[in-house]
């Protein structure tokens, strides 16, 4: 099983090459989102834990909660708010910008209501 965990995260660059998820990132993935809502969208459904630094590029952050972000998959306004807004559209990018951008659109939605 853990083969596939691997493959699965090293297919869509979201780990190098022999790079391996801690064994608590469940647990602290689970409990970081405990309660949480999108941070763009305000969504509670399809969310996931993102890392503001990739875990690509600082494993050693894999577990802190100041690298992670709740934001959902779920297409509330039509928009996958992680691929869009963290991904820039495309899984393989890196927004360096994820916070301010987030800001912004959480803005937009909150002001167009």
């Amino acid at each position: 099983m853990s083969a596939w965990r691997d493959l699965a995260d090293t297919l869509p660059g979201k780990a190098l090459p022999g790079q391996r998820r801690s064994p608590q990132w469940r647990r602290v993935r689970d409990e970081f989102l405990r309660g949480k809502s999108c941070a763009v969208c305000g969504g509670r459904r399809k969310l996931v834990a993102h890392h503001r630094i990739p875990f690509s590029l600082a494993p050693h952050l894999e577990l802190s909660e100041e690298n992670l972000i709740a934001i959902c998959e779920a297409k509330r306004y039509g928009i996958n708010c992680h691929l869009l807004i963290c991904h820039l559209g495309n899984w393989q990018r890196i927004n360096v910008s994820v916070d301010a951008d987030i800001a912004y659109w959480h803005n937009r939605i909150i002001e167009s209501r």
